[in-house]
């Protein structure tokens, strides 16, 4: 994979927009970078992500996010074990334009909902327009994600495909996710351990239940609950289709887990 120009910043550093490095860029070479990245795997784009945010590699993260987008992976899905804190200004950039640009390529049709033009403005596929109202919304950091979700009346279910837009009482349910995952996910190793294995279930069978269990939870809180968009998400985190019957019932052995340890 050939990578575009990168350029790092610590945690703290002052604030430096992405903008400013993307159009030192040539958009042709850099909308070409990003087509050969989408040739890889998801898994694969996840864990360059992964590793380049961490490296502070903005440009490489961009073309990386930009691949994911091209793959149909929103932003939430593409950071399984790595939560990005976003304390860093520069970082909140990052995800920020991430997330846009995912909406612009996602729902063109919700600009017709937007009130002001400046936001309706990030809704194009030029990279120099898109920088241009992506810098006059983000405000060098000083307006917060609730205020420009408000702003942009992001639906809720566009704000659960989003890593950093998102209004509190979202915010709120991946915050359940992110502070009570690890205890759900021994809870239903726990549930799981106690099922005999046999040749028609085995050890592996075990683990991959444990996984399609862990993700399905992971998906309802975004859902309410509801088996047709649980399964729906759950495609897009796992590449993995399955039907709303499946869902439900997945999730009613879920939620009697989940129930016991007060979840």
């Amino acid at each position: 994979m050939t990578h575009a120009a990168s350029s790092s910043t610590s945690l703290g550093a002052a604030f430096s927009p992405l903008s400013a490095l993307l159009r030192a860029e040539d958009a042709f070479k850099l909308k070409s970078i990003i087509n050969s990245a989408a040739n890889f795997n998801r898994f694969e784009l996840v864990d360059r992500l992964a590793k380049s945010m961490s490296e502070g590699k903005r440009v490489q993260a961009y073309v990386l996010n930009a691949a994911l987008t091209e793959k149909g992976i929103p932003p939430v899905f593409r950071y399984p074990d790595f939560y990005p804190s976003a304390d860093d200004v520069n970082q909140k950039n990052d995800l920020f334009m991430a997330d846009m640009q995912w909406l612009e390529r996602t729902c063109s049709f919700h600009v017709k909902k937007i009130r002001f033009a400046r936001y309706r403005d990030m809704f194009t596929p030029i990279l120099t327009r898109f920088c241009n109202a992506t810098d006059y919304v983000f405000y060098e950091g000083r307006r917060p994600a609730w205020r420009i979700v408000a702003s942009l009346a992001l639906e809720e279910d566009m704000q659960h495909d989003c890593m950093w837009l998102r209004s509190e009482p979202v915010k709120k349910k991946h915050d359940v996710i992110i502070n009570y995952g690890e205890d759900v996910k021994r809870a239903l190793e726990d549930d799981l351990a106690r099922v005999v294995r046999s040749t028609t279930f085995t050890e592996d069978d075990a683990k991959s239940s444990l996984e399609r269990r862990y993700a399905l939870w992971v998906c309802s809180q975004m859902t309410s609950g509801s088996p047709t968009d649980t399964a729906r998400r759950y495609e897009l985190m796992t590449g993995h289709s399955i039907t709303r019957y499946v869902a439900f019932d997945q999730l009613k052995k879920i939620k009697l887990v989940t129930k016991k340890i007060g979840i």
